[in-house]
């Protein structure tokens, strides 16, 4: 088949689906209001106030450099190559979740410290679900063990860390830039720039979460078939429907949604690294690999512990009111961050 036949009949189903969807939201305005209200509520209420500081802090992180000791700390440093800015990027990318990964990645490749081939491959194995979305949203609170989120956190660190070796090995990626730590950079200005870049981006981030569990919630079918399909689409509703479904499928699903990412993802990420000049095709095949990776592991999981097979999680909530314990927890590590920046830096003068 031609590229030519495979692009009309790629946008015959773009046109299809684009018209199933306008239909849907006519013929069940109610439905579609409330999923964008509740869509709205969480992002408010959940996303804002956990994502936005992150992309703030991540700023200054990258500009000065201030998370630069880790890399002498952590040995995973001789995995990547690619200077003492890869490491924190890691971190940082599994620590936060999506897409904090990828927009550190941008503002180390747009200030020359990464090249575009190293952008590539960072933003690939850097690009992760948070551990608090892992062991609180889906271990707690989805399948009531928070050591199977715990799992699923140790298979998303660890796929990272041999992919970063593989890819970095066998590719011919130059060498990177000498770091520069960032001190003729004025601190009003680097303010400036990471309060008002990080406010645009998690605007266009929101959009992106809603409209893509605006798609979640208005597909047909059974859960099971929705629950692939969201999967497929936006990772946390992927996560809720899978509990819902439970047993072997549900098990499989929720590792894929965890691993995978979804579209929304790929779609935010692909707005953080806008004129970067970082392609996307390998961030895709690693979360696809992933995705499968991590699904087979919680199947193995499943056969490990029986009773997560008889699971079914059947109000599928994804946070508590109360869950707030984690932020005062990263917000700890990240002042020892600090004071170990702090330290090395005055071992320096």
């Amino acid at each position: 088949m031609s590229v030519i036949r495979w692009a009309k009949r790629w946008k015959m189903v773009l046109t299809a689906g684009t018209v199933f969807l306008f239909l849907s939201l006519l013929l069940q305005p109610e439905k579609a209001s409330g999923s964008i209200i509740h869509a709205m509520e969480n992002y408010c209420t959940r996303l804002i106030p956990v994502l936005f500081p992150y992309m703030v802090l991540s700023h200054f992180f990258c500009t000065y450099g201030m998370l630069q000791p880790l890399a002498f700390l952590l040995p995973v440093n001789r995995l990547f190559r690619m200077g003492r800015d890869a490491v924190p990027v890691f971190l940082m990318g599994h620590l936060c979740g999506y897409p904090i990964g990828a927009g550190m990645t941008g503002t180390l490749v747009r200030s020359e410290k990464l090249n575009r081939r190293q952008g590539e491959i960072l933003c690939a194995i850097a690009s992760g679900a948070s551990p608090a979305f892992l062991l609180h949203a889906v271990g707690g609170y989805l399948w009531h063990s928070v050591p199977f989120g715990g799992f699923l956190l140790v298979l998303q660190i660890l796929a990272g860390l041999a992919a970063g070796a593989i890819l970095c090995r066998r590719s011919e990626a130059a060498p990177a830039a000498p770091d520069v730590m960032g001190e003729n950079i004025p601190f009003s200005q680097c303010f400036c720039e990471a309060v008002g870049g990080s406010a645009v981006k998690i605007v266009s981030i929101g959009g992106y979460i809603v409209f893509f569990s605006l798609l979640t919630d208005m597909l047909p079918g059974s859960m099971l078939f929705r629950s692939v399909s969201a999967a497929v689409l936006e990772f946390s509703s992927g996560a809720r429907m899978a509990a819902s479904v439970g047993g072997k499928a549900g098990l499989f699903l929720t590792g894929f949604s965890a691993g995978f990412g979804g579209l929304s993802v790929l779609a935010q990420n692909a707005h953080m690294l806008a004129g970067t000049g970082i392609r996307l095709h390998i961030y895709l095949l690693y979360k696809v690999f992933l995705g499968f990776f991590c699904g087979t592991g919680c199947l193995l999981y499943g056969f490990l512990f029986p009773e997560m097979q008889a699971f079914r999680n059947v109000s599928a909530s994804l946070y508590p009111a109360d869950s707030q314990l984690y932020l005062y927890l990263f917000f700890v590590l990240l002042g020892m961050m600090w004071y170990t920046w702090y330290a090395y830096r005055e071992s320096r003068q």
